[in-house]
């Protein structure tokens, strides 16, 4: 592992005061270094709020998601007659059994459109991530500029274009790696009692991995790491990356919240990175 420096380094940028938190050396011990982590989720928070410029970047994602859950529901909900018509034609209300009927046709429609309208939230929350990258990407670039202190750059269509391509393929790559990690691990629920608690302990392990680097994507795409070494580095800060998944699970299990939250986390990445980069423990400058 690699060992940390005795001092702070500070940022470049001159008259920066960066939190004590950011330029402190990381902690020794896995559970410190976990703690730490976990902290980082709920950090980004506190620098949009300290940053309130970068606040449009975060909320612009948060809006699309939202847009897109309201609409689906919506369209799901004006469509129930259709919905309930695929299955069952609407009896006439002539007689009290018809007019029972009727009741019930109405509570199949509800309950096609909810169903509907969940299957399309969870579509909109399997997209959430890829949807959010050109905002995700430009706001953890954002951060980096102001912690790290590194100059600004000219807007390159072609370069933000390949960025973002690269950050999308890669989270594609890293879904699917979670898919084949999650599929077996269903098979230990068939063992009642342990084989229980071992999948919920590996898929919550896997989990918490899997969004730490989804967080951590754009900043790691933008030294233009391969999909395996962004892996490496992941793992390479086990202890710290394993405790900022948990703390980005929680902030997802807000109900109604999480999705509003994925750009929160983003942010949180970002400054955990720029942590490790002032230290020396990642790559700290940008390919061109």
């Amino acid at each position: 592992m690699t060992s940390t420096p005795s001092t702070p380094i500070q940022a470049e940028t001159p008259g920066h005061d960066l939190p004590a938190q950011l330029t402190a050396p990381l902690p020794e011990g896995w559970l410190r270094r976990f703690r730490t982590g976990f902290s980082f989720p709920f950090r980004g928070l506190g620098f949009l709020k300290r940053e309130p410029m970068l606040l449009p970047l975060a909320i612009m994602p948060a809006v699309l998601n939202l847009g897109l859950a309201v609409v689906g529901l919506a369209v799901a909900f004006m469509n129930a007659d259709d919905l309930a018509g695929w299955l069952w034609q609407r009896p006439e209300s002539v007689d009290f059994w018809s007019g029972t009927l009727s009741v019930l046709w109405v509570v199949l429609a509800v309950l096609l459109a909810l169903v509907m309208g969940t299957l399309w939230l969870v579509v909109v929350y399997a997209l959430a991530g890829l949807l959010a990258t050109p905002f995700t990407d430009y706001l953890t670039e954002q951060v980096e500029r102001r912690v790290l202190g590194l100059a600004d750059e000219e807007f390159q269509l072609a370069r933000f274009l390949r960025d973002v391509s690269w950050s999308i393929l890669h989270s594609g790559l890293n879904l699917a790696a979670w898919v084949l990690i999650m599929a077996p691990m269903l098979l230990l629920n068939l063992l009642p009692g342990v084989g229980n608690v071992a999948f919920t302990i590996i898929s919550g392990a896997a989990t918490s991995l899997f969004l730490a680097r989804e967080m951590h994507d754009g900043c790691m795409t933008r030294r233009r790491l391969s999909w395996w070494r962004k892996q490496q580095l992941i793992m390479e800060h086990g202890a710290l990356m394993a405790g900022f998944g948990c703390g980005t699970m929680v902030l997802f299990w807000l109900p109604g919240l999480n999705l509003v939250m994925l750009p929160v986390a983003h942010v949180g990445g970002a400054l955990l990175y720029s942590r490790l980069a002032l230290h020396g423990h990642v790559p700290r400058d940008r390919a061109g």
